[in-house]
């Protein structure tokens, strides 16, 4: 157990899905998605279906959630949000979202 978090730990805040878990949580949204609706999402995408997606292995699903991320602040970006409202859109700081744009 211990270096299962020692590896969680160093994977979210020493490596590039450090991103991943910057994002503010919003406490007013009743509604929240967790890791089984973004495989359904990616199945969604035309991954595969759901138990392809169940299957992936972890560093394949956190890369792939990544580039969603990022292309999803980039489109704002694109549809000219200002970067305050792209900050409260996703929860990520300003500091990760200048360095997507």
């Amino acid at each position: 157990m211990i270096n299962f978090q020692a590896f969680t730990n160093y994977l979210f805040t020493k490596t590039h899905f450090s991103l991943l878990t910057k994002a503010k949580e919003d406490k007013k949204n009743p509604i929240a998605t967790g890791a089984l609706e973004s495989l359904y999402s990616l199945s969604a995408d035309g991954l595969g279906d759901m138990n392809t997606v169940c299957r992936m292995n972890i560093i394949q699903y956190l890369t792939i959630l990544r580039k969603k991320t990022i292309e999803y602040v980039k489109s704002l970006s694109y549809a000219e949000k200002k970067r305050s409202e792209i900050e409260k859109m996703t929860g990520l700081p300003m500091s990760i979202i200048k360095q997507i744009i």
